[in-house]
């Protein structure tokens, strides 16, 4: 078994991560084609399904109109052996 596959979360372990945290990064395509990358305040429902608000003239939005590829990540941890993730 890989060390990937040791430390992966299952989905309840995934959802209860999502409803424990308050901060995502959303990361969407800039106008330059760059990572454009922003902390979201975020809440999510019981099908683990992300919710955000933002303003309808935001960068964010302009971006999503442009190219709806996004990353979205939640991260803890002070130290290496502490970090923990999830990437949607």
């Amino acid at each position: 078994m890989s060390r990937r596959d040791q430390i992966k979360m299952t989905d309840d372990e995934i959802g209860s991560y999502l409803k424990n945290s308050r901060t995502i990064i959303l990361v969407s395509n800039g106008k330059n084609g760059f990572p454009h990358p922003m902390p979201m305040w975020y809440a999510v429902d019981d099908q683990n399904v992300v919710y955000m608000t933002t303003f309808r003239k935001s960068q964010k939005i302009n971006n999503l109109k442009k190219d709806p590829r996004v990353a979205l990540l939640v991260e803890s941890g002070d130290v290496y052996q502490e970090l923990k993730s999830v990437l949607i």
